[in-house]
């Protein structure tokens, strides 16, 4: 026995001193059990792997400070609203098959584009300077859907453009009936007497057109009456005396703007004519049941000095389309 505690003695003292040095040098760690929690650190992602794609705005990808109360764009941009925007910063065209596809994603960038007040005026910055229609129409779309003071912010942003197409969508977003009350109608009307383009004017007048809010108020139809009597272009008169009907208590008042675009000599804004009689004549028959209170005869003698126009190679396909729907009301009434 004392012969084999002679041969391992050695080996014992040197396992004790070992495990001496090992306790001192690490005496201040944890020692792992069943029992021990690790909690791994969370990933981060460099910032490289961030800003990879060159299609990103760069200052979309900023965080905006808590102080403002803004989310971060992590927080508030899911991965459609992220492939959404990578989309429209990107240089290629959005083709018509992808502007469909976008469509479905309107409303996730939308409710991104709301607690985001920088991601808003970044896009309102690519809808004035894009080149590209579909992407610009994709974000008229989107912002359609914001709550009425950002679309009308931005509405109003978009009608100080140089370019009529886009002035055009400004009017888009600030024709709801929320924004077209009597006090938007006149600063509609203000913006009106300074515009150039007849299709922005047109534009102007159907936003307008807000029986909800409108109907009634005498300063916005005595306008409409200015713009009929002071404009030139047909389809601007015609848009003018359609709102004016749409907005009148009685529509039977508008009779005489009516035929006075019946006899006007302008195949566009005669054929208009044809629109309001045929609601003229619905509406009234529905308020009393008959039709006694309209002076059929000055309509009727108007119709038959219209089949006396004349038809020139200049006029042919206008005048064809007055003619044909002078015969259909004709037919209906007479």
């Amino acid at each position: 026995m004392y012969g084999k505690l002679k041969i391992i003695g050695p080996y014992f003292l040197a396992l004790i001193i070992g495990m001496a040095l090992a306790f001192f040098s690490h005496g201040d760690e944890t020692p792992f059990t069943k029992q021990s929690k690790i909690t791994p650190s969370a990933p981060t992602e460099s910032a490289s792997n961030v800003n990879s794609s060159p299609i990103f705005a760069p200052s979309l990808l900023k965080t905006v400070p808590s102080k403002t109360g803004e989310p971060s764009l992590a927080n508030s941009c899911n991965e459609n609203c992220l492939t959404t925007r990578e989309l429209l910063f990107a240089n290629a065209i959005i083709d018509d098959e992808n502007y469909s596809k976008l469509s479905g994603l309107a409303q996730g960038l939308a409710a991104y584009l709301e607690e985001n007040h920088i991601a808003r005026i970044d896009m309102l910055d690519l809808a004035k300077t894009t080149q590209d229609g579909n992407k610009r129409a994709f974000l008229i779309d989107t912002f359609i859907l914001l709550p009425v003071e950002q679309r009308k912010e931005l509405g109003q942003a978009l009608t100080t453009s140089s370019d009529w197409q886009i002035r055009a969508n400004g009017i888009t977003l600030l024709s709801s009936h929320e924004i077209m009350t009597p006090d938007g109608a006149k600063t509609l009307m203000t913006s009106y007497a300074n515009e150039p383009n007849t299709h922005v004017k047109s534009e102007m007048l159907k936003a307008l057109n807000k029986p909800d809010t409108l109907r009634g108020d005498q300063t916005t139809l005595d306008y409409l009456s200015q713009v009929m009597f002071s404009e030139t272009n047909p389809k601007v008169k015609s848009e003018a005396m359609l709102t004016k009907l749409a907005l009148q208590e009685d529509p039977l008042t508008a009779m005489p703007d009516t035929l006075m675009a019946l006899t006007s000599g302008q195949p566009e804004f005669q054929h208009s004519a044809f629109i309001a009689l045929e609601r003229i004549y619905e509406a009234n028959d529905l308020v009393d049941g008959g039709l006694d209170r309209i002076d059929h005869e000055a309509i009727k003698r108007a119709l038959e000095d219209l089949m006396e126009a004349e038809v020139t190679p200049e006029n042919t396909l206008q005048m064809g389309r007055l003619l044909n729907a002078a015969d259909m009301f004709y037919e209906r009434h007479y």
